[in-house]
């Protein structure tokens, strides 16, 4: 599952797509300049890819981003599954609600919650495995979550196209037995990633202002 390939096009023209005067986007004034919120502050998720290989640095410079993650307790619950056979993004397309653009990428970055190792490690020690809890679940999700972020974000600032996919937990058995997850690992969200063909609106959020919480903590 090796990527190799050219390296990366000209990207589109993405004017047309420049924010509503009604978008909620902030626009950053002159002294605000920063290269890392006007990438947080652009995103947009990208469904439509050029078909061709992404460059083997490219991935390799993305797969370095996701790992420097925060992880809970630096336990690293997660491992990475690079897709980029053809055959395996046709089955990972009809596991994931039939969207063609899982298809059609020429790879799919596929994040795993993974205790597998902390067990192994644990039997290899003679340790008793003490983490069968929910919340060992959620620090898995939320490891595999936070590096596939990251991984998006190494990606945009490329000048590639991202879209995350939730997709993968549609069948959770079905996608484990295609690529070969061993037992302890599912697939948790993937993200596709490539030189982008089209370029939609950012999607509005909700800008009601957060909660907050005063006087007595106690209460």
């Amino acid at each position: 599952m090796k990527a190799r390939g050219r390296e990366p096009a000209t990207h589109p023209d993405t004017t047309a797509n420049a924010p509503r005067p009604d978008d909620p986007i902030p626009v950053l004034a002159a002294h605000e300049k920063n290269p890392t919120l006007e990438l947080l502050l652009a995103h947009r998720s990208v469904r439509a890819y050029r078909d061709q290989p992404l460059p083997a640095r490219a991935l390799d410079l993305i797969l370095a981003a996701a790992q420097r993650a925060p992880t809970s307790s630096n336990l690293q619950s997660y491992s990475i599954v690079v897709v980029d056979d053809r055959a395996l993004l046709e089955k990972m397309c009809r596991l994931c609600g039939t969207q063609r653009f899982v298809a059609e990428c020429s790879m799919l970055l596929v994040f795993c919650s993974d205790i597998s190792h902390h067990i192994h490690i644990c039997a290899q020690r003679d340790y008793a495995y003490r983490g069968d809890q929910v919340n060992t679940l959620l620090i898995a999700h939320g490891d595999a979550n936070l590096a596939c972020q990251n991984a998006s974000l190494a990606a945009q600032s490329m000048g590639l196209g991202t879209c995350m996919l939730g997709n993968v937990r549609n069948d959770p058995l079905g996608v484990s037995d295609l690529l070969g997850l061993p037992r302890y690992v599912y697939a948790g969200t993937a993200t596709r990633t490539n030189i982008a063909t089209r370029i939609s609106q950012p999607m509005t959020r909700n800008c009601a202002a957060p909660a907050s919480m005063t006087g007595d903590a106690n209460r």
